[in-house]
């Protein structure tokens, strides 16, 4: 149940309540000192019917606030935090997206593998050991993030012209 319906139904029980059992009027003021208190323990029933899972941490803020908020700002407080809760819970990736990034994660290569492979790879481009020819950097140029390195790091008068 959305926040609104839940303020919505509260709101209709209070207004049964007010007609069967009216507010009493006098002209000392107590009648105001009445209305308060009744307006208090609406805040209390609305705050103590929410989900506390959900709305826990907004609740205790209210009920420790003194002198208490009126209804009407902790229903917009209550309303506001649902509407930032559902747009959150729309944001979140599923299980799949996560799972998807979650693939090879834990799958490294041991320094010993990544040797004993690239000794099995050669660029035919200048004949050496380490990579191919369609990762080679002299065939096809240094890539933009490699930066302001050397772009030589044998001697230059290896492999081809």
């Amino acid at each position: 149940m959305s926040m609104a319906d839940y303020f919505g139904k509260l709101e209709k029980l209070w207004d049964e309540l007010v007609a069967f059992n009216p507010v009493p009027a006098c002209v000392c003021g107590m009648s105001e000192q009445f209305q308060l208190k009744l307006d208090e323990e609406k805040f209390h029933d609305f705050l103590y019917g929410i989900n506390r899972e959900r709305y826990g941490h907004l609740r205790s803020q209210l009920l420790a606030q003194d002198p208490i908020p009126s209804l009407d700002w902790a229903f917009k407080g209550m309303n506001q935090e649902e509407q930032l809760q559902k747009r959150d819970h729309q944001a979140k990736p599923t299980t799949d997206e996560i799972m998807t990034f979650a693939v090879n994660t834990s799958i490294k290569a041991s320094p010993k593998y990544k040797r004993r492979f690239l000794l099995n790879v050669i660029c035919t481009y200048y004949t050496r050991v380490g990579h191919e020819d369609s990762t080679c950097f002299g065939k096809h140029g240094f890539p933009e993030w490699w930066g302001d390195r050397p772009q030589s790091r044998g001697s230059p008068d290896r492999g081809r012209e």
